[in-house]
């Protein structure tokens, strides 16, 4: 076998390595979803039950007010073209429409507290988490143009870096290069888990900032020890 062959053999498998790769993301992200608001439905219980027994269903009230507020300053204007709340408005809408009311949770909201069975706070709590869990991925929705400014400033860094190591005495590292390549998928998983399960409201700031340049770090480093010779 000559060497055309073998790097055509090269190019096919990572072509479908990478189709692979993204068809196991898009398969996987709404399961990833599901998997995540349940965590934050459980600790929210535990959260609940262990810390503020005495308002019960009100604090998880509480959080989804508090983000709807974080949603309302931060998020005024969005540069995706989506109004940030209407957006969040028509999700909940849908969710509420298609999902909860039909299963009987609108009318299980106007009963009286003597019609009010012991589930009542862990059925409650839980409807309203999954409304903060929706505001939340809206949140993350909106905040793509975060880790595009980022990943721009690290490709554009990075390049600079290649560059400089191409035409000096840089040595080549595959571990490094290897070892950034890995952290650039954790600063997106990690945010998007820790942000959605975080127990109480929270400035998305605070979190999504921090990930962000992290994302931006990852592909600086991946670009900047990249071979030097294609």
């Amino acid at each position: 076998m000559n060497n055309s062959e073998q790097q055509k053999r090269a190019q096919n498998t990572k072509r479908q390595g990478v189709f692979t790769k993204t068809v196991t993301f898009i398969i996987s992200l709404p399961m990833t979803i599901f998997v995540t608001m349940i965590i934050s439905i459980c600790v929210e219980w535990f959260v609940m039950y262990k810390f503020y027994p005495e308002m019960g269903a009100d604090h998880s009230l509480q959080i989804l007010q508090q983000e709807a507020k974080y949603l309302n300053t931060h998020f005024k204007e969005s540069l995706l073209g989506s109004n940030p709340i209407t957006l969040a408005g028509d999700s909940i809408t849908w969710v509420d429409d298609h999902i909860f009311n039909p299963l009987g949770i609108k009318e299980y909201k106007k009963r009286s507290k003597q019609e009010r069975s012991d589930w009542w706070t862990v059925i409650v709590s839980a409807y309203t988490i999954v409304k903060v869990v929706i505001l939340r991925l809206c949140v993350l929705f909106l905040s793509l143009p975060a880790y595009l400014l980022f990943a721009t400033v690290g490709i554009v860094i990075g390049l600079v870096e290649r560059d400089l190591r191409k035409f000096g005495s840089g040595r080549e590292s595959a571990d490094r290069f290897e070892l950034s390549r890995k952290l650039i998928s954790p600063s997106i998983i990690l945010c998007f888990i820790l942000y959605i399960s975080w127990p109480n409201s929270i400035n998305p700031a605070f979190i999504v900032v921090p990930f962000a340049a992290l994302f931006g770090y990852s592909i600086y480093l991946t670009i900047s020890n990249y071979k030097k010779y294609l």
